[in-house]
């Protein structure tokens, strides 16, 4: 048995329940709303290949020019030592 969090619509409280109680009602413990407890939403394939493509561009760049630097002072390292 799992627990599934979800949000009251109303107070926007955070509730945890377990997941038989999944297709039911619930009352918030908070603002006393009535919620339905709904199974966790699947994420698209589009909104997960989006997510991919997104880069960040100052970050990757800095990763590669770090990287390039490496190389450059391994080899010329490489080149004293042989």
């Amino acid at each position: 048995m799992e627990a599934i969090s979800l949000k009251c619509p109303n107070c926007g409280a955070v509730l945890t329940v377990p997941d038989i109680y999944i297709g039911r009602t619930s009352k918030c413990g908070r603002c006393r709303q009535v919620v339905s407890i709904t199974p966790p939403r699947e994420e698209s394939p589009d909104r997960a290949k989006r997510d991919m493509r997104y880069v960040d561009w100052p970050n990757f760049l800095l990763n590669v020019a770090l990287a390039t630097l490496l190389i450059v002072l391994l080899g010329i390292l490489a080149s004293y030592l042989i």
